[in-house]
């Protein structure tokens, strides 16, 4: 297959996903992750949290991670103890004796 080259000699490859992409298409479920993971930015870890956006404490744990060779398993359960699986809420405060999110009502 021969591909056409460009003024620099480069190759130019046509984009295959482009007859594909449709810009009204709602984002796929990694996407959505993502965005809501941008969102942490501006989100305070829990309500009168002075230090740690969630997105840095998310930084930070991933960190800690690394630095300890902390497994994906491991790493999971400490995730597990701390937050609702679906991030509704963090398990402290007034929140660290209970057995379920108040919010989803997922078990802890």
């Amino acid at each position: 297959m021969h591909y056409p080259l460009n003024m620099d000699g480069d190759y130019v490859l046509d984009n295959p996903m482009s007859s594909h992409v449709n810009i009204n298409e709602e984002p796929n479920k990694d996407a959505k992750k993502f965005y809501n993971l941008l969102k942490g930015v501006e989100q305070k870890l829990y309500l009168g949290c002075q230090n740690f956006y969630r997105l840095s404490f998310i930084i930070h744990l991933l960190q800690i991670k690394c630095l300890y060779g902390w497994s994906n398993i491991s790493f999971d359960s400490l995730l597990k103890l701390l937050a609702c699986i679906n991030d509704c809420i963090l398990y402290r405060g007034g929140y660290e004796n209970l057995d379920e999110c108040p919010i989803c009502k997922k078990s802890r």
